[in-house]
């Protein structure tokens, strides 16, 4: 979650004119990382952590 909160203050950052375009992507994107992952893990299925890596990796690039 640090990462996470790294984010969101470097998007705080951000110019005005920003804040709903670039800076709102950023915080998406950092936000859904930790959640697909901590959702694949919950699943209890090695396939199922791995398919939802795959997702946060797509979300990060």
């Amino acid at each position: 979650m640090v990462l996470v909160e790294q984010i969101h203050a470097i998007a705080f950052l951000l110019p005005v004119e920003e804040r709903y375009g670039l800076a709102g992507q950023m915080r998406r994107a950092a936000t859904s990382v930790p959640s697909n992952v901590a959702e694949g893990h919950a699943r209890g299925e090695a396939r199922d952590l791995a398919r939802f890596f795959v997702c946060s990796a797509r979300f990060d690039s």
